[in-house]
């Protein structure tokens, strides 16, 4: 796996590198190690960046790029540095279809609640214009082996996710689950002369069940075939919720999930649960194929 590793040395960049030197096999991925020097960048976070002269900039740029290859080095990993000046999302972007990475991984850019509501960070023009797949780490502990969560919804784009956990993952270190969410059934309820509808929990259509169930263990044995220890369940509730609540509760390292879901199992008519995931967990690796 070709991977992108893009930091600008703050705490978040940082994690992702520590995540990369856990998570990721040696013997399968290559990595280059990038660093932009923000000179004409719109991006709120380097706003004050560019108060300092370019010499200091480049600088900088340098020891952050030199920094971050030397652990990956020490872990075994193969990787290239390189620097850029320019707007970084732009650079960043340019990089990824110029060179055909499989990944790009890239730290959250927030550093305070309000970071994680503002659009237009260097990670979300990456996230929604990659032709590619995208980690986006805010926040990365490690130690213990290393736990990843897939979204299974029957879609193209879960079984993207799991190749790309495959291609990136050290199955020696590594557990994998895989969850297969259900949404729990609707009712419509009369309140007054107006017609609600409100989400209860009930029995759900067999069928479904076992769709659910039945993707689940179609990327488990995917994982298997690889070498990975996995195990594949289903779960009821909000796809975009439970999610979340699983990665709370297990303290998973990150979850992997396709960009759009068209499984029968998630819900029509809601939000992106990928964009939603992305914003409040750990870690979390949106996979896409890049177009032929």
């Amino acid at each position: 796996m070709k991977i992108l590793y893009a930091t600008d040395g703050f705490p978040a960049a940082a994690a992702a590198g520590r995540l990369l030197a856990e998570v990721a096999d040696p013997k399968r991925v290559e990595i280059s190690v990038v660093s932009v020097v923000p000179h004409g960048s719109h991006h709120l976070e380097h706003l004050p960046l560019q108060l300092d002269s370019i010499e200091a900039r480049r600088q900088q740029c340098l020891e952050i790029v030199g920094a971050a290859a030397r652990l990956l080095d020490s872990e075994g990993f193969k990787t290239e540095e390189e620097t850029f000046e320019g707007d970084p999302s732009d650079e960043i972007l340019g990089l990824i279809e110029r060179e055909r990475y499989d990944l790009t991984v890239v730290g959250s850019g927030s550093r305070s609640w309000l970071g994680n509501l503002l659009l237009g960070s260097v990670s979300t023009a990456v996230l929604h214009a990659s032709p590619t797949s995208v980690l986006v780490v805010h926040a990365y502990q490690g130690g213990g082996a290393p736990r990843i969560l897939i979204g299974a919804d029957g879609s193209l784009g879960a079984e993207l996710a799991t190749r790309n956990v495959i291609e990136l993952a050290d199955p020696q270190r590594c557990q994998v689950e895989v969850v297969s969410v259900i949404r729990p059934p609707e009712k419509s309820v009369q309140v007054g002369d107006e017609s609600q509808t409100s989400e209860v929990t009930g029995r759900v259509d067999d069928e479904i069940t076992s769709e659910a169930r039945g993707g689940a263990e179609q990327l488990q044995a995917m994982l298997h075939d690889a070498g990975f220890h996995a195990r594949a369940r289903t779960a009821l509730g909000h796809p975009s919720e439970q999610m979340l609540h699983e990665a709370q509760a297990e303290d998973v390292a990150l979850i992997a999930l396709g960009a759009t879901g068209r499984g029968r199992a998630r819900p029509p008519g809601m939000g992106s649960v990928s964009d939603q995931v992305v914003r409040h967990t750990r870690a979390t690796l949106v996979a896409r194929r890049a177009p032929t």
